[in-house]
């Protein structure tokens, strides 16, 4: 039977379902595919809802969770944060893609352990760093660093969320001008 209760028709799932499922799988092959179909979709989607891609990124957040091993958890998180530069340029869907992942982050963060916590830490790093790479591209034009600027605040600190997760604010005042300094060559 599919959604609707009809026998004999077959129900496809919606691709931000399809996709967060495949990427919180717990098998490393069935991630690696669907990170690999991810990153093209993205490249060619030019819109999405703000709940599709908060499904999406919450299966980002899992597919990391399964990560293990220093070099492979190093190597995802580069992955994932690079997908900020696959979307369209004429897009706003980088954007929400950043948006949604600080916000998914922001939700989970008091639900990670201490022994994935140093992991989701790094991945923040990667993150973050991603995030000025893109103003950097863009020589660092006003606007482009004030959007930047933007989504981390929005993402992070924002009053009409009701968590707040005070390791990641930290965390990020602690590597912010790091960061910058790297990107920016200084």
């Amino acid at each position: 039977m599919d959604a609707e209760g009809r026998a004999g028709t077959l129900h496809i799932p919606k691709q931000d379902v399809f996709f967060a499922k495949r990427l919180a799988h717990n098998e490393k092959q069935v991630r690696d595919k669907a990170m690999g179909m991810l990153q093209k979709w993205l490249g060619t989607k030019a819109d999405f809802t703000e709940l599709e891609m908060f499904k999406i990124c919450k299966g980002i957040f899992y597919c990391f969770w399964h990560s293990d091993k220093t070099t492979v958890q190093r190597q995802l998180a580069k992955d994932l944060s690079e997908m900020i530069h696959v979307f369209p340029e004429e897009s706003d869907m980088v954007g929400l893609y950043i948006l949604c992942f600080l916000r998914t982050l922001n939700k989970e963060w008091y639900g990670i352990d201490r022994i994935r916590l140093d992991k989701y830490l790094m991945f923040l790093r990667i993150f973050l760093r991603n995030i000025l790479e893109y103003a950097a591209r863009r020589e660092w034009d006003e606007t482009a660093a004030e959007v930047a600027a933007s989504w981390i605040r929005t993402g992070l600190l924002d009053p009409d969320e009701a968590v707040c997760a005070k390791g990641i604010v930290y965390h990020i005042l602690d590597i912010y001008m790091e960061e910058l300094g790297l990107v920016a060559g200084g």
